[in-house]
């Protein structure tokens, strides 16, 4: 499946991402800051954001920053 916006946002929002981590991460979707949410889904791994989720939804965010 070829990253994209929708498949973006169906993956933060099924990740088991705590409340304020959903509303972040999804608010940097929302917005197209995809930079954004690659760096913040790789400070909160294993925090926030459960470790293997954040490692797609960061590598996803990082295919749709580069255009």
């Amino acid at each position: 499946m070829a990253a994209s916006q929708a498949s973006l946002g169906y993956l933060i929002l099924t990740s088991g991402a705590k409340p304020g981590a959903l509303t972040a991460m999804s608010t940097h979707v929302a917005h197209g800051h995809y930079a954004q949410l690659a760096a913040y889904a790789e400070r909160q791994a294993g925090k926030l954001v459960p470790a293997d989720a954040a490692r797609v939804i960061a590598t996803d965010a990082r295919t749709l920053a580069a255009g």
